[in-house]
């Protein structure tokens, strides 16, 4: 098994060093949530990865009061530049204090998170939520929404053993505990298993693929002359 753990504010005593030895290769690490500010480890997991070159990437735990664009912006500002390893992840979930919108809200809402993302940042978002959500977005789905979510990785939530949801044939990440004791941090924290070979983590997280903010942004405006589009300065 690749291992991995997603990281917030609640995971402020962690021994990184442990962490790395128990065999912890990689980490989904909160930027933030919603209207909220940063979260506040967020610099300090980070630059504890950085250190002990752990790649790593950060996820955003939506506010679906607020729409995808406003949600991506947020994530995209606090990211100020720094995207990891170049996976910036969709925390999508319901939350009860927030009710349960339609299927329909929920994909609409995704479709913007991932459109503004990948043109503000040149990324391809990817997804994590669990069955219950993924299960009422792909009710009634249209082709061409379906084939635009297929093109995001999806980091599952917690129910892998009953297989892949619904359109993605595989799912990449696997969060197969939560809220668990660990010997290298107080109080729990939750787990992560790659879903794939060693060659495809290397690949998946191969630093040399990144390219910085303004690099993407050139790649999309070389594609978007090469198209016949008219491009106008800002």
């Amino acid at each position: 098994m690749i291992k991995g753990t997603d990281l917030s504010h609640w995971n402020d005593k962690v021994d990184y060093d442990k962490m790395a030895d128990a065999g912890i290769r990689f980490g989904c690490l909160k930027l933030g949530q919603g209207q909220l500010p940063k979260d506040t480890m967020f610099d300090i997991h980070r630059e504890n990865f950085v250190k002990r070159q752990l790649p790593w990437d950060f996820y955003w735990f939506c506010d679906y009061r607020k729409t995808g664009i406003y949600n991506a912006d947020r994530a995209i500002a606090l990211a100020d530049g720094d995207f990891g390893a170049g996976h910036p992840v969709m925390d999508l979930e319901f939350l009860k204090p927030w009710g349960y919108p339609p299927g329909s809200k929920m994909r609409r809402f995704a479709l913007d998170f991932f459109g503004e993302m990948e043109l503000k940042s040149g990324l391809l978002a990817m997804m994590y939520s669990n069955r219950d959500v993924i299960n009422q977005i792909m009710a009634g789905i249209s082709p061409e929404d379906k084939e635009e979510f297929l093109r995001h990785e999806l980091w599952l939530a917690t129910d892998a053993p009953y297989g892949n949801p619904a359109p993605w044939p595989k799912y990449r990440l696997n969060q197969y505990e939560l809220d668990t004791k660990v010997t290298w941090a107080q109080g729990t924290v939750d787990l992560n298993e790659f879903n794939g070979t060693e060659q495809e983590f290397a690949a998946f997280y191969d630093a040399k693929k990144i390219l910085t903010v303004e690099e993407k942004i050139g790649v999309i405006e070389v594609e978007a002359r090469a198209k016949g589009w008219e491009l106008w300065e800002v």
